[in-house]
């Protein structure tokens, strides 16, 4: 929005503006990337489109084929990112020495007559375009009188916000069940969310019984790269 208002505010400036003396005819006006116009014995300059140079980023042009109008593809995009033009499109990639940590979050999850035994692993940063969230699961313990405890739905939360979500319809024994999850991508090439999961499920006990938990699993970086 800045970058435009002073765009615009340039052009206006070179439509409004004299070229520096007095004009009979438009041959005396000349300007690269503009249409020149002697009017009232002014010159007047009014940019050519889809032209490098004439202060709009217009057409094809992108920050790496036509920085002068467009700005410089350069200088850092967050934390871990910075950009840079690679085929003449301005891409974000890693820092130099940043490196990738995976992080495993253990939960001893008690549901009344089951406990489970579960993890939660995903890297930072994570990279919404290959990334996913793996989730383990097993009974750790379980009454007699329960059966069938089925994991049926898998979602990421943020507040109230649903950020992606996975039917899962399995049922969990003492064997580690496996589940993975993507999160969409992001609409900046970097950003902090808060993310929760949120476990939806059932199991027979006298009959049918549902419920949900959810696990925080605290700030998590996405990058879009």
């Amino acid at each position: 929005m800045k970058k435009s208002l002073i765009s615009l505010i340039l052009i206006s400036m070179l439509i409004l503006t004299s070229c520096g003396g007095e004009c009979k005819k438009d041959t005396d006006c000349n300007r690269a990337h503009f249409t020149a116009k002697c009017i009232d014995k002014k010159c007047t300059f009014v940019p050519l489109p889809n032209e490098c140079g004439n202060f709009l980023c217009d057409g094809n042009e992108n920050k790496c084929t036509c920085p002068q109008d467009c700005g410089p593809c350069t200088g850092s995009a967050g934390n871990y990112l910075d950009y840079k033009c690679e085929a003449n499109k301005c891409i974000t990639t890693l820092k130099p020495g940043t490196t990738t940590q995976p992080n495993k979050i253990f939960d001893d999850r008690s549901l009344g007559p089951v406990q489970l035994h579960n993890n939660y692993i995903y890297n930072t940063p994570f990279n919404v375009n290959k990334d996913e969230i793996i989730l383990e699961f097993k009974i750790y313990k379980q009454d007699p009188t329960v059966s069938d405890f089925k994991i049926e739905t898998i979602r990421i939360l943020e507040g109230t916000q649903q950020l992606a979500d996975s039917t899962i319809n399995e049922l969990l024994s003492e064997e580690v069940k496996t589940f993975k999850i993507k999160i969409p991508k992001t609409t900046n090439p970097e950003e902090e969310h808060q993310i929760t999961i949120g476990v939806w499920y059932k199991y027979e006990q006298n009959g049918e019984k549902t419920g949900k938990y959810e696990k925080q699993l605290g700030k998590i970086t996405l990058i879009n790269t």
